[in-house]
């Protein structure tokens, strides 16, 4: 066998060097988006994470879940900004271990028990089945493993001088992100209910994705049988029609919006398309439990309801709780709007706020409010046909996704160069110190 030479050993070695460093990048990406995903939307987290406990017979409270949630968040996100850079890559690079040591024995037991039906680990913004998350996550493990066991062959992109900026910034970033996203909804909405997003349309299944189906007709005559394509033409009058067979050949899509519907409780009927199809504004006060929702800002919906009620849009309550939660609520908050029925799910995915307030008009989200950011009445000043939120309603995620990392590496990339200034400048004024010094021993010598 024809040894290598030494330059086709150089080469390899680059070669392989490449690779392990293209590996850790891919590895990183992957935990900077999972735990950017949580942390713009750390309630989509905790909804998931209750499903989890649920599944496990495990009550907690709701505030220890958020901080699970923030947490989990800010662990991803930050081993993918130190893998990135090669900041305490030893470190690094053995926690990821554990980490995804934990999350391969868990993504296991979900898919032989299968306690849910989505992981969750990438939000709404990609889902993913069970199987697929536990091939996922293998493959990040033997990711992990190549990154600790080729460690020497790891280019850091900044140096010890500005890793410390570094570090602080990703920290001060993930929990102003997730504390952001809690008080004024997700930054970026991957859900179908995102400002701009028309419902009606939502509920629809797209022309490209309806299902295919293949008709052939059968005939008879004199005991024999014969198929024809229901394109074809027609045998002669002397053959018996006998039936019609159609076959699936291609299953259709699935809407993005199912199991929608707004029943109203006091008139006894369903309202869907009355409000859906409402060529005017209406304003949806959105709460799956209004047993556990926030009442302190009762006051404010009620001043955004009799804004309503003078300006002729329409307003209601929406809500999955049983008759005791709405009468508690009814009564504790004075409530004199409608209150009418939906289904849970559904609107724990309208808003991330429990409560939440979404204006319609014409079936279309124009605007979403937490329960924490609701519009005051010097908002609510003048008609919202004046307003402009129509106009403001068109969104692209793409858009919003580059805001996203925008508004990370912009301020990351000003600081870095603030520092090198100042570095530069402390550099410069000690040599100047020392040329002084220098310059004084002289003197002194003659």
């Amino acid at each position: 066998m024809k040894a290598f030479t030494g330059q086709q050993r150089q080469k390899l070695h680059g070669t392989a060097v490449f690779i392990a460093n293209v590996v850790r990048f891919c590895l990183a990406i992957t935990l900077v988006f999972s735990g950017s995903v949580k942390l713009n939307d750390p309630i989509g987290t905790v909804y998931k994470l209750q499903e989890y406990l649920t599944a496990w017979k495990l009550p907690m409270p709701h505030d220890i879940t958020v901080l699970g949630a923030v947490a989990l968040g800010v662990l991803e996100f930050t081993l993918g900004i130190y893998l990135f850079f090669g900041i305490s890559l030893r470190k690094t690079s053995r926690v990821t271990l554990a980490f995804f040591i934990l999350m391969t024995l868990l993504t296991a037991y979900i898919v032989i028990f299968n306690p849910v039906d989505d992981c969750g680990c990438f939000g709404d913004a990609m889902k993913l089945t069970n199987i697929q998350t536990f091939l996922k996550n293998i493959l990040l493990l033997g990711m992990t493993i190549i990154v600790i066991w080729k460690q020497q062959w790891q280019v850091k992109l900044l140096t010890s001088n500005t890793s410390w900026i570094l570090s602080l910034f990703t920290l001060f970033y993930a929990f102003m992100l997730s504390y952001h996203s809690i008080k004024y909804l997700p930054v970026v909405d991957y859900r179908p209910f995102h400002i701009g997003a028309s419902i009606p349309e939502g509920m629809e299944v797209p022309e490209d994705e309806q299902p295919v189906f293949e008709s052939s007709i059968i005939y008879e005559k004199d005991g024999q049988r014969i198929t024809v394509d229901a394109e074809d033409e027609e045998p002669d009058s002397t053959w018996n029609y006998v039936e019609t067979q159609t076959k699936l050949v291609k299953e259709g899509g699935k809407p993005k919006i199912a199991n929608f519907y707004i029943y109203d409780l006091e008139h006894d009927m369903d309202v869907t398309e009355d409000i859906l199809y409402d060529e005017g504004y209406t304003f949806l006060l959105i709460s799956h439990d209004l047993k556990t929702a926030d009442d302190g800002t009762s006051g404010r919906i009620n001043d955004i309801y009799d804004y309503c009620m003078a300006n002729g849009y329409g307003f209601y309550c929406v809500t999955a709780s049983n008759s005791t939660s709405i009468s508690h609520w009814v009564d504790h908050t004075g409530a004199e709007y409608s209150i009418c029925l939906g289904e849970e799910q559904t609107l724990m995915s309208m808003v991330r706020a429990n409560p939440g307030l979404v204006l319609l008009h014409g079936g279309k989200v124009v605007m979403k409010w937490s329960n924490l950011i609701l519009p005051t009445e010097e908002e609510l000043n003048k008609p919202l046909e004046e307003m402009g939120w129509d106009e403001e309603s068109e969104r692209d995620v793409s858009k919003q996704t580059t805001k996203l990392v925008l508004m990370f590496f912009v301020p990351l990339i000003c600081l870095v160069i603030i520092d090198r200034i100042a570095a530069r400048w402390a550099f410069y004024r000690m040599v100047r110190r020392k040329t002084k010094s220098m310059g004084k021993d002289r003197k002194g010598k003659i």
